[in-house]
């Protein structure tokens, strides 16, 4: 975790989205950091934590959650998003799959800030604009 840490402090000027990914080893003799560690790790940092398997990358585990949560980081720094009715009857298919009902925190970033109830429904209904 040392060269981590060093990394972090060589960049903390640097304003931009980060988040911590750790990959999970398929023999828990061979891991070198512990999920536990890579949390607390995280959490010191004001990062979040996400876990990836290299060798089932074919099936995603964990690595569209992590991609999406930091899309959505640099999302939230557009100085004037664009109002999310004006997506509704556009043709948009930019990140289809992260619209999937297992991409919780894409989901989550995306339809709880600042859009009234009414208009979430309709976007949840439609999703097909992404």
């Amino acid at each position: 975790m040392n060269r981590l840490e060093q990394r972090i402090k060589d960049y903390e000027n640097l304003d931009c989205p980060k988040i911590v990914v750790g990959n999970k080893a398929e023999d828990m003799d061979a891991r070198e950091v512990y999920m536990e560690n890579g949390m607390v790790f995280s959490d010191k940092y004001g990062m979040e934590y996400y876990e990836t398997r290299l060798r089932s990358v074919k099936h995603n585990d964990g690595i569209e959650e992590a991609l999406s949560s930091l899309i959505m980081q640099i999302i939230r720094r557009i100085p004037e998003p664009p109002d999310a009715s004006m997506l509704l009857d556009s043709n948009i298919k930019i990140g289809y799959d992260l619209t999937r009902e297992e991409n919780i925190a894409y989901r989550k970033a995306l339809f709880e800030p600042k859009i009234p109830d009414e208009l979430r429904q309709k976007l949840t209904n439609k999703m097909d604009w992404l």
